[in-house]
């Protein structure tokens, strides 16, 4: 049989075996896990950031929307016009709201109904311009149809525009 001498170690007490020191301490559930502050500040951190980037892409996203409806009303009230002149020899009347009416309401047969530009007014716009403005001039020989565009959209700068039946100013 082997000579065991005491070496000076000394046996830790019986609650501790096995336990190794600084560990997590372990409850009747098991060993505590889960997120530390630090941790979990950063995933919120990480989250708001992540929600602020897809929210201001959502933002643009929606103004180029709004600024393509816009370019698209105006070039089928563009179309309208055409037809009206080339049937009546003319451009037809505005009314008092800044909408084509021509005689009679003889418009409504090219157009239904006069588009509402889709809101809210976006970059200079304002809620005043955010709408489609239609003048006849010099009697019906040409007209113009003012509107605003919240950002540079194709080769339209922002801000208010004026379509012609040969320009876009």
């Amino acid at each position: 049989m082997a000579d065991i001498r005491y070496s000076g170690i000394r046996k830790a007490p019986a609650a501790l075996v096995g336990k190794e020191p600084n560990m997590a301490q372990e409850d009747k559930y098991g060993p505590q896990s889960g997120f530390g502050v630090i941790e979990s500040t950063m995933l919120l951190l990480m989250v708001f950031i992540l929600g602020v980037v897809i929210l201001a892409a959502y933002s643009s996203a929606s103004s180029t929307r709004r600024d393509a409806q816009r370019v698209s009303d105006v070039s089928g009230l563009q179309k309208a016009l055409a037809y009206f002149h080339q049937e009546f020899g003319q451009f037809p009347q505005a009314s008092p709201s800044g909408e084509a009416v021509g005689t009679e309401n003889s418009f409504s047969r090219f157009v239904s109904k006069w588009p509402e530009p889709p809101s809210p007014a976006d970059g200079t716009c304002s809620s005043q311009n955010n709408r489609y403005y239609y003048e006849q001039v010099n009697g019906g020989e040409s007209y113009s149809i003012r509107f605003c565009l919240g950002d540079d959209y194709g080769n339209a700068r922002a801000g208010t525009r004026v379509v012609t039946p040969i320009s876009v100013q």
